[in-house]
């Protein structure tokens, strides 16, 4: 594996374009750092609200049974 290192430049290439290029690994080490805690609580609260929907959907559905059953 080589050692890749971008050199960070900006610089015009015409027409008022600039051409910039930047550090990936700088870049990379500003992203939030994802941790096991904050994925555990990210599927927690996925699946509590996927539970809150589901109930949701069935109480919909047995009002409208509870409707067709009363039109009969």
């Amino acid at each position: 594996m080589s050692d890749c290192s971008y050199i960070e430049r900006d610089e015009e290439v015409g027409y008022g374009i600039r051409d910039v290029w930047i550090d990936l690994t700088e870049t990379v080490e500003e992203v939030a750092p994802t941790t096991l805690k904050g994925v555990n609580a990210k599927v927690t609260e996925l699946a509590t609200i996927q539970e809150q929907d589901t109930q949701d959907i069935y109480a919909v559905i047995k009002d409208g049974q509870d409707r067709q059953t009363q039109l009969f």
